[in-house]
């Protein structure tokens, strides 16, 4: 791929300063597109809504490594963010989870989803989702569709930094 590279930026009188700037370019394009797979891929498997999941997913500009660019921020949603809920006789229903024995209150202004613990009235534990290790399978599953994503963005960007490729006017 280097050799290749090296003769499209000869081709097209690119610099080395022109074809790293677009090869970082390419890298966060590809990143931002692979962020929305990923959201995508979580949210099918978890009742958690994607732009609930896309909004955690950072992406690292100053790293260099496609691997270190990408990381989730968090990985417990709390439910009551999850998607639209219901209380039901048996708990609250949030999305297309039922979670039996849960209640809806207002903690510091804001609502939350909780759970007791035992029978007594206290302790009462957060109801959170997880999303990390599906997350991982996501990102793993489509990590050959990231790389041939990742040349062809390349490519066209060398391509508009040359001039073979006009945009807009």
């Amino acid at each position: 791929m280097e050799e290749d590279l090296a003769k499209l930026a000869e081709h097209l009188n690119l610099n080395k300063r022109q074809v790293d700037r677009e090869i970082m370019r390419s890298i966060t394009q590809v990143l931002r597109a692979a962020s929305t797979l990923i959201a995508r891929e979580v949210a099918k498997n978890t009742f958690v809504k994607v732009q609930i999941i896309k909004n955690r997913i950072k992406i690292f500009d100053r790293e260099k490594s496609l691997a270190k660019k990408l990381s989730m921020l968090t990985f417990a949603v709390p439910a009551i963010i999850a998607g639209n809920y219901t209380v039901t006789k048996t708990g609250v229903r949030v999305n297309r989870k039922n979670i039996r024995g849960a209640f809806i209150t207002t903690v510091d202004g804001k609502k939350h989803i909780f759970k007791r613990k035992g029978h007594a009235r206290y302790p009462i534990e957060k109801i959170r989702v997880s999303v990390a290790e599906k997350a991982e399978h996501a990102f793993i599953g489509i990590e050959s569709e990231i790389e041939e994503k990742f040349v062809k963005a390349l490519e066209r960007n060398l391509k508009i930094a040359g001039g073979l490729i006009k945009i807009g006017k």
